[in-house]
C-alpha cells in the first residue's frame, strides 16, 4: 500500500485470513487485486467530513478495520481514530475503547455514549479486507492461469533429435523459416531424416493447441467473479454468462441481493454518524455519508448498457 500508514493497518489489508487451503495470495499480483477491489469498494459510498479530517484514512480505516472513534482533544479538537472496542454491557455492546496515537501525548481510554463515539461499517464491528482478499485472490489466481495457457499457447513444435549437430541443424533451418526467407537449404543428410520413411533420427511433438487455448474461457470466468464481488459490495451488474437470457424476475432479484447488504452497511455508518451529531453538535453538512451514486440510477445504467459501452459512459449521459 503506498499511503502513509502504520504497519498494523497496512497488516489489515494485505494479511487476512483467507477460507481456502490453496496458497494463492502472498504475492504482487494478489496485493494489487486486493487495492483494485478495496478502491473500487470504497467507491460505492461518499463521504462529507470536516475539513481538518482526511477523509482517506476515515474511509481505510471503517472499510479495512471496521470502525473509526470520533473524541475531543484539547491540542487537536475534534478527531478520529482507530480505538479497539472492549468491554461489555447487559446487551454485549462495547463501552470503551482505548486511542493510541503518538501525536496524543497518552493513551486515552473513553466512554462510548459519554465522551466518544463510534462509526461501525457492520454489526460485527469488522470491514471487509478478508472479502478484498477472497476475490483478489480469486481474480489473481485466474490471471496466473490465463499468462500460463498464453505462454503454453506458443508452444507449437518440439523437436528431439539423436544428437546435437542435428539438434543445431533443425534449430537454424526454423530460425530462417521465422525470418520469412524464401527458401530454406540443408544438407542432405537433415532432408533424409526429415523423411520418416526412411527411418527418422528425430521426434517432433505438435499440440492441438485450438483444443488446450481457454483464455476465452478463463475471461469468462474473471468477470463472473468480478460480478460477484460487485454484487457483494453493491454494485448492481447483470449476470455476463446469460445477459441476453435473463428474465426480468431474475434481474430484479439480483439488484435486491446487491443493495441488501451495501444498504445495511450504509444504515450502521449513518447511524454513527448521527450519534456523532448528536454528542458533538455536527450536522450532515459537516459529517454524513451516503451512496455516491443511488442503487436505482446504477441500475438504470447496468441495464441500459449496450454491449461493449463502458458503464461510466451510461451513468454520465444519464446524469
Amino acid at each position: 500500500m503506498a499511503a502513509p500508514y502504520s504497519y498494523t493497518e497496512i497488516n489489515t489489508l494485505t494479511s487476512p485470513v483467507t477460507p481456502n487451503v490453496m496458497r494463492t495470495g502472498g504475492n504482487a499480483l494478489s496485493y494489487y487485486f486486493r487495492k483494485y477491489l478495496f478502491l473500487e469498494a470504497i467507491s460505492v459510498f461518499k463521504w462529507t467530513v470536516p475539513e481538518t479530517w482526511p477523509d482517506n484514512r476515515l474511509q481505510y480505516l471503517i472499510f479495512g478495520k471496521g470502525c473509526v472513534t470520533v473524541f475531543n482533544t484539547s491540542r487537536f479538537g475534534l478527531v478520529y481514530d482507530y480505538a479497539a472496542p472492549y468491554g461489555f454491557n447487559v446487551f454485549y455492546q462495547p463501552t470503551h475503547v482505548t486511542v493510541a496515537n503518538p501525536c496524543i501525548p497518552r493513551s486515552e481510554t473513553l466512554q462510548i455514549g459519554r465522551n466518544c463515539e463510534l462509526i461501525q461499517m457492520k454489526p460485527d464491528y469488522t470491514g471487509i479486507a478478508d472479502v478484498c482478499a477472497f476475490y483478489g485472490d480469486l481474480l489473481a489466481l485466474t490471471c496466473q492461469t490465463m499468462q500460463a495457457n498464453l505462454i503454453n499457447s506458443r508452444l507449437s513444435y518440439v523437436f528431439a533429435a539423436s544428437n546435437k549437430a542435428g539438434a543445431e541443424a533443425f534449430k537454424k533451418m526454423f530460425d530462417k523459416i521465422l525470418q520469412g526467407d524464401p527458401a530454406v537449404f540443408v544438407d542432405k543428410e537433415l532432408a533424409n531424416s526429415l523423411d520418416k520413411t526412411k527411418g527418422s533420427s528425430w521426434q517432433s511433438f505438435a499440440g492441438d493447441l485450438k483444443q488446450s487455448f481457454i483464455v476465452p474461457d478463463l475471461i469468462s470466468s474473471w468477470r463472473r467473479v468480478k460480478e460477484m464481488f460487485d454484487t457483494e459490495i453493491g454494485i448492481p451488474n447483470t449476470n455476463s454468462d446469460k445477459k441476453e437470457r435473463m428474465t426480468s424476475q431474475e434481474i430484479n432479484s439480483n439488484s435486491v441481493e446487491t443493495v441488501a447488504k451495501a444498504g445495511l452497511w450504509l444504515d450502521y455508518m449513518q447511524r454513527g454518524c448521527e450519534k456523532v451529531h448528536k454528542m458533538f453538535g455536527l450536522d450532515k453538512s459537516q459529517l454524513w455519508v451516503d451512496w455516491r451514486t443511488p442503487p436505482e440510477t446504477m441500475q438504470e445504467a447496468t441495464d441500459a448498457t449496450p454491449a461493449g459501452r463502458p458503464r461510466l459512459e451510461v451513468l454520465r449521459s444519464a446524469s
